[in-house]
């Protein structure tokens, strides 16, 4: 199965109805540049949830789209070969828009933690511009333990109109619950 022609097919696919439903059922069994996908008619017929009829108006239908090629098996037991010709280009232009300008991945002296420190980056001498755009990152480590000043409060601080006051309802529903919960205590069902 090919995600990628399946995601072309998904994303970029003028086609509709069960002709999107075929050509999605074509696309899975195509290999990675949306080619060499030898499906029998029933076997996407199936898949589409459509019937033998239709697959074949279908697979017509796309062809004249330019979104499907087919060369035809000649005869019982030859199926037809199924190509996705827009999907090549597609999977080309991802892959140029993906790279980085130094070539494939990510560039060499970046690649996993640095310093041998989870999280940790320094500054990396770009040839672009001198400096990376990375920032160097502070990590407490076990060997510099963290500084934390005693806050003290003053009553003066806060005034205690700032707290809202819950309403009238609200105060009888929490007043019910306590009477509700005392009873119970009493009765012996919770402790």
């Amino acid at each position: 199965m090919s995600w990628q022609a399946v995601t072309w097919v998904l994303e970029f696919s003028e086609s509709e109805g069960y002709a999107r439903l075929v050509l999605i059922s074509i696309a899975s069994h195509a290999n990675r540049e949306g080619k060499s996908a030898f499906p029998s008619l029933d076997t996407i017929a199936r898949e589409a949830l459509v019937c033998r009829r239709e697959a074949i108006y279908s697979i017509q239908k796309l062809e004249e789209m330019g979104e499907l090629e087919v060369q035809r098996g000649i005869g019982r037991g030859n199926p037809n070969h199924y190509n996705l010709p827009q999907v090549a280009s597609w999977l080309e232009k991802v892959h140029n828009m993906h790279q980085l300008e130094s070539g494939n991945g990510a560039h060499p002296e970046i690649k996993g933690a640095q310093n041998r420190r989870k999280g940790a980056l320094k500054a990396i001498q770009s040839p672009h511009n001198g400096i990376s755009e990375l920032q160097t990152q502070k990590v407490h480590t076990d060997r510099e333990p963290l500084k934390v000043k005693d806050i003290t409060v003053k009553s003066s601080d806060f005034s205690i109109s700032s707290i809202p006051e819950p309403s009238k309802a609200k105060k009888e529903l929490l007043d019910e619950r306590d009477r509700q919960l005392a009873a119970m205590r009493e009765k012996g069902f919770i402790q």
